[in-house]
């Protein structure tokens, strides 16, 4: 009786331990590292061209040409109501692809399977930039949202101002329905604001593929994006144009048409058939026998021609592919760089200059405003100028993120994290 007791607690204790660890673990803080590898566990196609690996695994071993064995009984001149018969026979048959067509079928497969690891290479990689591309779009958004709570703040130090100014009878009513236009406004694209926040986190969490359980709101992203490199030769990249994993994959697969060209011209070969058979012809005459036979290639018409010109069109199809990928990525990386270099003089501008100086004219506008030296219309257009740089300086800052990430696809090696 004791010893039952003891298993069902065991038993009851494992049931309670297997639940905690299935119950899903709140996440706190997602920071850029812990998106990449979420995303790479869960993305359907990396785990499509995983299992298409597999597939190729099973498909080498299927593909050396040996057609299961047929055992077949014969019994032949059995006379009519009686045992007796002629011949009865045991027979073993066996049939082979022709080993040079079993050798460039291996060949293509292996040659696929490598392919298809290029292109898993590949996938992985666009995988990380799309994440890290979608992670810095909430970073953005996020300092925007940072950006009209000021835009708030300053709306209603202006609101207070017109009012006291009003109540001391230095402006009319006029500018203090301005200052109030200017902080509804300033709600509205806070609300507007927020909404994009939110919605770049839902692209995020659905681009990793996290549980709708686990996407609440108290998640914290960290906001302290790091770069390896700041000096990015264009020459370097380019330099590594052929290595790209998806080039590669392409240059694979033109291998593998080739065997498979191969494989088509080999078909003429024959098929070998073996066969050994055991005889009986009654009471001492037990014999022993074998057949060798081979395949004609009668109907090459529809067969092996066939399958020679579905080949070469294979060939040349992979052949095109690997001069649009080059051509695209080229571009993409000249783009790419362009960009970086384009946004790094923006940035380097704004931080030098347009920031400090639109901060500077913002406060002393204000400050005359206070003072009664300037309107609220001068004041209101130093707070555009001040909004606009802030906003242009985190859109430049978004974009040179973006044109990093993309460069970081062809460099083999992380540049943002």
């Amino acid at each position: 009786m004791k010893k039952i007791i003891i298993v069902l607690v065991l038993i009851f204790a494992h049931n309670i331990f297997s639940q905690n660890n299935d119950a899903p673990i709140d996440i706190e803080e997602l920071s850029i590292k812990s998106a990449v590898e979420f995303a790479l566990s869960n993305n359907p196609e990396i785990n499509k061209i995983s299992e298409q690996i597999n597939v190729k695994n099973g498909e080498w071993w299927t593909s050396f040409g040996l057609d299961s064995p047929n055992l077949s009984y014969t019994k032949e001149g059995i006379e009519n109501n009686t045992d007796n018969f002629a011949e009865q026979k045991w027979n073993v048959q066996q049939s082979i692809d022709f080993p040079l067509t079993t050798y460039f079928r291996l060949n293509r497969i292996s040659n696929e399977k490598v392919a298809l690891e290029e292109r898993l290479t590949h996938s992985k990689r666009e995988l990380v930039a799309d994440v890290k591309t979608k992670y810095v779009e909430v970073l953005f958004s996020s300092r925007i949202v940072e950006l009209r709570q000021k835009q708030i703040k300053l709306a209603e130090e202006v609101k207070n101002t017109a009012s006291t100014k009003l109540e001391a009878g230095e402006i009319s009513e006029l500018e203090v329905m301005k200052s109030e236009i200017q902080l509804a406004e300033a709600n509205n694209l806070f609300e507007d604001a927020k909404q994009l926040y939110h919605k770049a986190r839902y692209i995020l969490f659905n681009k990793i593929g996290l549980d709708p359980s686990l996407q609440k709101y108290n998640i914290k992203f960290d906001d302290t994006l790091n770069i390896s490199s700041e000096n990015i030769s264009q020459d370097v990249v380019l330099t590594d144009l052929d290595k790209q994993p998806l080039i590669s994959s392409y240059k694979n697969l033109l291998v593998a048409t080739s065997s498979q060209i191969s494989e088509a011209w080999s078909s003429f070969l024959p098929k070998i058939n073996f066969s050994y058979f055991y005889q009986d012809f009654g009471t001492g005459y037990d014999y022993n026998g074998f057949e060798v036979g081979v395949s004609l290639p009668l109907w090459f018409i529809f067969n092996q021609n066939g399958e020679i010109q579905i080949a070469k069109a294979k060939n040349r199809e992979v052949e095109w592919s690997v001069k649009e990928t080059k051509l695209d990525m080229k571009t993409e990386i000249e783009h790419a760089w362009h960009g970086y270099e384009a946004n790094k003089q923006k940035i380097q501008k704004y931080e030098s200059t347009i920031r400090t100086n639109a901060e500077e004219l913002l406060n002393l506008t204000l400050l005359g405003y206070q003072l009664g030296e300037l309107n609220l219309l001068r004041l209101l257009d130093a707070q555009q100028t001040y909004l606009n740089s802030e906003i242009n300086f985190y859109g430049a800052l978004k974009d040179y993120y973006n044109q990093l990430i993309q460069l970081e696809k062809y460099m083999d090696k992380e540049i943002v994290f």
